[in-house]
Protein backbone atom coordinates (compact mmCIF):
# COMPACT_ATOMS: atom_id res chain seq x y z
CA UNK A 1 0.00 0.00 0.00
CA UNK A 2 2.85 2.39 0.84
CA UNK A 3 4.36 1.71 -2.58
CA UNK A 4 1.13 2.73 -4.29
CA UNK A 5 0.99 5.92 -2.23
CA UNK A 6 4.62 6.75 -3.09
CA UNK A 7 4.05 6.12 -6.80
CA UNK A 8 0.85 8.13 -6.77
CA UNK A 9 2.53 10.97 -4.87
CA UNK A 10 5.44 11.08 -7.31
CA UNK A 11 3.18 10.88 -10.36
CA UNK A 12 0.96 13.60 -8.93
CA UNK A 13 4.02 15.73 -8.21
CA UNK A 14 5.21 15.34 -11.80
CA UNK A 15 1.77 16.20 -13.17
CA UNK A 16 1.43 19.24 -10.93
CA UNK A 17 4.89 20.39 -11.95
CA UNK A 18 3.98 20.10 -15.62
CA UNK A 19 0.67 21.85 -15.02
CA UNK A 20 2.29 24.81 -13.32
CA UNK A 21 5.35 24.95 -15.55
CA UNK A 22 3.49 24.19 -18.75
CA UNK A 23 5.14 22.99 -21.89
CA UNK A 24 5.18 26.38 -23.56
CA UNK A 25 6.85 29.51 -22.30
CA UNK A 26 6.55 29.83 -18.55
CA UNK A 27 5.14 32.99 -17.08
CA UNK A 28 6.13 33.79 -13.54
CA UNK A 29 5.97 36.82 -11.37
CA UNK A 30 8.66 38.50 -9.31
CA UNK A 31 6.66 37.59 -6.21
CA UNK A 32 7.32 33.88 -6.67
CA UNK A 33 11.09 33.36 -7.05
CA UNK A 34 10.93 29.71 -5.97
CA UNK A 35 8.24 28.98 -8.55
CA UNK A 36 10.29 30.78 -11.17
CA UNK A 37 13.37 28.77 -10.26
CA UNK A 38 11.36 25.55 -10.41
CA UNK A 39 10.15 26.44 -13.90
CA UNK A 40 13.69 27.30 -15.04
CA UNK A 41 14.98 24.01 -13.61
CA UNK A 42 12.16 22.10 -15.28
CA UNK A 43 12.92 23.57 -18.70
CA UNK A 44 16.67 23.35 -18.20
CA UNK A 45 16.44 19.63 -17.46
CA UNK A 46 13.88 18.66 -20.09
CA UNK A 47 14.29 21.40 -22.68
CA UNK A 48 11.76 24.03 -23.64
CA UNK A 49 10.07 21.80 -26.18
CA UNK A 50 10.14 18.68 -23.99
CA UNK A 51 11.95 16.83 -26.74
CA UNK A 52 10.98 13.24 -26.23
CA UNK A 53 13.53 10.55 -26.76
CA UNK A 54 13.31 8.54 -29.93
CA UNK A 55 14.48 5.30 -28.37
CA UNK A 56 14.50 3.29 -25.19
CA UNK A 57 18.31 3.41 -25.07
CA UNK A 58 18.39 7.21 -25.46
CA UNK A 59 15.84 7.66 -22.69
CA UNK A 60 17.71 5.30 -20.40
CA UNK A 61 20.95 7.22 -21.04
CA UNK A 62 19.23 10.48 -20.05
CA UNK A 63 17.84 8.86 -16.89
CA UNK A 64 21.30 7.59 -15.99
CA UNK A 65 22.81 11.07 -16.49
CA UNK A 66 20.16 12.69 -14.31
CA UNK A 67 20.61 9.98 -11.69
CA UNK A 68 24.29 10.92 -11.48
CA UNK A 69 23.28 14.55 -10.86
CA UNK A 70 20.90 13.51 -8.08
CA UNK A 71 23.58 11.35 -6.47
CA UNK A 72 26.13 14.19 -6.67
CA UNK A 73 23.66 16.69 -5.18
CA UNK A 74 22.91 14.41 -2.24
CA UNK A 75 26.61 13.71 -1.67
CA UNK A 76 27.28 17.47 -1.55
CA UNK A 77 24.22 17.99 0.72
CA UNK A 78 22.73 20.31 -1.91
CA UNK A 79 19.26 18.79 -2.05
CA UNK A 80 17.79 21.78 -3.86
CA UNK A 81 19.99 20.95 -6.85
CA UNK A 82 18.48 17.44 -7.00
CA UNK A 83 14.93 18.73 -7.50
CA UNK A 84 15.09 19.39 -11.26
CA UNK A 85 16.85 16.13 -12.11
CA UNK A 86 14.42 14.10 -9.95
CA UNK A 87 11.46 15.61 -11.79
CA UNK A 88 13.20 15.06 -15.13
CA UNK A 89 13.67 11.40 -14.24
CA UNK A 90 9.96 11.13 -13.46
CA UNK A 91 9.04 12.45 -16.90
CA UNK A 92 11.47 10.12 -18.63
CA UNK A 93 10.35 7.09 -16.64
CA UNK A 94 6.83 7.69 -17.89
CA UNK A 95 8.12 7.31 -21.46
CA UNK A 96 10.00 4.02 -20.99
CA UNK A 97 7.03 1.62 -21.04
CA UNK A 98 5.71 3.12 -24.29
CA UNK A 99 9.14 2.92 -25.89
CA UNK A 100 9.51 -0.67 -24.70
CA UNK A 101 6.13 -1.51 -26.22
CA UNK A 102 7.41 -0.25 -29.57
CA UNK A 103 10.84 -1.86 -29.38
CA UNK A 104 10.40 -5.11 -27.45
CA UNK A 105 8.40 -7.92 -29.04
CA UNK A 106 8.17 -10.02 -25.87
CA UNK A 107 5.43 -9.38 -23.32
CA UNK A 108 7.75 -10.84 -20.69
CA UNK A 109 10.41 -8.23 -21.53
CA UNK A 110 7.86 -5.42 -21.43
CA UNK A 111 6.72 -6.66 -18.01
CA UNK A 112 10.33 -6.59 -16.77
CA UNK A 113 10.60 -2.98 -17.96
CA UNK A 114 7.40 -2.11 -16.08
CA UNK A 115 8.73 -3.70 -12.88
CA UNK A 116 12.03 -1.83 -13.14
CA UNK A 117 10.22 1.45 -13.85
CA UNK A 118 7.94 0.86 -10.84
CA UNK A 119 11.01 0.35 -8.64
CA UNK A 120 12.60 3.52 -9.98
CA UNK A 121 9.40 5.55 -9.55
CA UNK A 122 9.08 4.37 -5.95
CA UNK A 123 12.74 5.05 -5.19
CA UNK A 124 12.82 8.50 -6.75
CA UNK A 125 9.48 9.39 -5.12
CA UNK A 126 11.12 8.72 -1.75
CA UNK A 127 14.11 10.83 -2.78
CA UNK A 128 11.76 13.62 -3.91
CA UNK A 129 10.06 13.54 -0.52
CA UNK A 130 13.46 14.10 1.12
CA UNK A 131 14.30 16.93 -1.29
CA UNK A 132 11.10 18.75 -0.39
CA UNK A 133 10.72 17.69 3.23
CA UNK A 134 14.27 17.55 4.59
CA UNK A 135 15.72 15.08 7.07
CA UNK A 136 13.29 12.60 8.52
CA UNK A 137 11.06 12.69 5.43
CA UNK A 138 11.41 10.35 2.49
CA UNK A 139 14.78 8.71 1.89
CA UNK A 140 18.26 9.87 1.06
CA UNK A 141 19.77 8.81 -2.24
CA UNK A 142 22.08 6.40 -0.40
CA UNK A 143 19.07 4.67 1.17
CA UNK A 144 17.67 3.74 -2.25
CA UNK A 145 20.88 3.59 -4.31
CA UNK A 146 20.97 -0.21 -4.43
CA UNK A 147 17.38 -0.44 -5.71
CA UNK A 148 18.05 2.29 -8.28
CA UNK A 149 21.31 0.70 -9.45
CA UNK A 150 19.73 -2.75 -9.77
CA UNK A 151 16.68 -1.45 -11.67
CA UNK A 152 18.83 0.53 -14.11
CA UNK A 153 21.14 -2.46 -14.58
CA UNK A 154 18.08 -4.62 -15.44
CA UNK A 155 16.95 -2.03 -17.98
CA UNK A 156 20.42 -1.78 -19.52
CA UNK A 157 20.54 -5.57 -19.84
CA UNK A 158 17.39 -5.68 -21.99
CA UNK A 159 18.01 -7.30 -25.37
CA UNK A 160 16.48 -5.42 -28.24
CA UNK A 161 16.07 -6.94 -31.69
CA UNK A 162 18.42 -5.65 -34.36
CA UNK A 163 17.04 -2.75 -36.37
CA UNK A 164 15.79 -3.61 -39.81
CA UNK A 165 17.58 -1.68 -42.59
Amino acid sequence: MTRVIHEFSFALLVLVGVSFAGCGGAQTTASSPSAAQHVRDHHEILGDEHAHSESFAETLTKIDELRAEVKKSFAADELDKADGPVHGIGHLLQELPQLAAKELPSESDRQQVKQAVDTLMESFAAVDERVHGGDGVGKSYDEVAIQIDEAIARLKAMKFPESQP
